[in-house]
């Protein structure tokens, strides 16, 4: 019997701290790897105010977005103390897409950066269904390429090319991915 009491202590004390580590905040850096379907514990999809809970970190004022007319329908926020030129998308408060851009060294869990050449984009991801379009911005001088990955419905990873390298980074859900102009 007395080990009984001692297997009770035991499952109660581990069970305390796994509750414990899964309320750990979770910071995202600028190393975190990018997924189809987020980045850390933030997932495209999510509560922005479950982001800031599983991150534990600062983000800017959703409402300091001065490029929309409504920034409870469309915003971006930012890190101000995290990784410079990651930046978030939210529709109606929920996480819809994760842009990367100028000097952001997040890759996605494959690999791919800002820099990475174009080329490697299609050998990386070869099994996927690869979308490669002229730039909307710059015509035939660069490229759009998206990529939908299998088993991730409706999720897309968009790269931006000068037709040598990448030079932006949009992933989440397609609709929002599509958007030229962010929230505009």
């Amino acid at each position: 019997m007395p080990h009984l009491k001692y297997a009770v202590l035991l499952a109660l004390a581990l069970g305390a701290t796994a509750g414990r580590a899964a309320d750990t905040p979770r910071p995202i850096t600028d190393t975190t790897p990018i997924r189809i379907d987020g980045v850390g514990p933030v997932r495209i999809g999510m509560p922005f105010d479950e982001a800031k809970r599983l991150t534990g970190m600062k983000f800017s004022d959703p409402k300091a977005y001065e490029a929309t007319n409504d920034t409870n329908e469309c915003t971006y926020v930012t890190f101000p103390d995290g990784p410079k030129d990651l930046s978030f998308m939210l529709i109606h408060g929920v996480i819809a897409r994760i842009d990367v851009i100028r000097t952001a060294t997040n890759r996605t869990t494959e690999g791919v950066g800002l820099g990475t050449p174009e080329r490697d984009i299609r050998r990386i991801y070869r099994h996927a269904k690869i979308k490669i379009a002229p730039s909307h911005y710059e015509g035939n001088a660069g490229r759009e390429i998206t990529v939908t990955m299998p088993g991730h419905r409706g999720l897309r990873y968009f790269f931006a090319t000068d037709l040598k390298k990448v030079i932006g980074m949009t992933i989440g859900r397609r609709r929002e991915v599509e958007y030229v102009e962010g929230c505009l």
